[in-house]
């Protein structure tokens, strides 16, 4: 079971797709901070971006993007069978939750700390 999840985690932050979707992330929040003409602070426009429109919704659909599709890449290229030759079933389902929900939590925070980190060069 480890082991697994171990490969799964491997397989989805060593990927260039890992890095591009933190960068999608970062400019989902940038795109959208720059609807306000009046910014007091960090925290305000942090708050005032995820609370006031439909970043959020947009950030869980980016978020999820780096491994949902494993479950297809690995159907597509028969691979699927011999990853159940070596863990049972759920096993399998277990290590693909675990890591599609870390990543994306992953994928969140980076996103979100990089725009706050920009954010705090031009704003008190």
């Amino acid at each position: 079971m480890k082991n697994a999840i171990k490969t799964d985690f491997l397989r989805a932050f060593g990927t260039k797709k890992f890095f591009l979707t933190v960068i999608v992330m970062f400019c989902v929040w940038q795109i959208n901070s720059l609807r306000f003409t009046y910014v007091q602070d960090v925290m305000y426009a942090y708050v005032y971006t995820k609370g006031l429109s439909i970043t959020t919704l947009l950030a869980m659909v980016v978020a999820s993007s780096v491994y949902c599709s494993s479950y297809s890449e690995e159907c597509e290229h028969d691979l699927l069978k011999y990853f159940l030759l070596r863990i049972t079933k759920k096993q399998y389902i277990i290590s693909k939750i675990v890591t599609c929900f870390v990543s994306a939590f992953a994928v969140s925070l980076l996103g979100s700390l990089i725009f706050v980190l920009f954010q705090s060069f031009s704003l008190p």
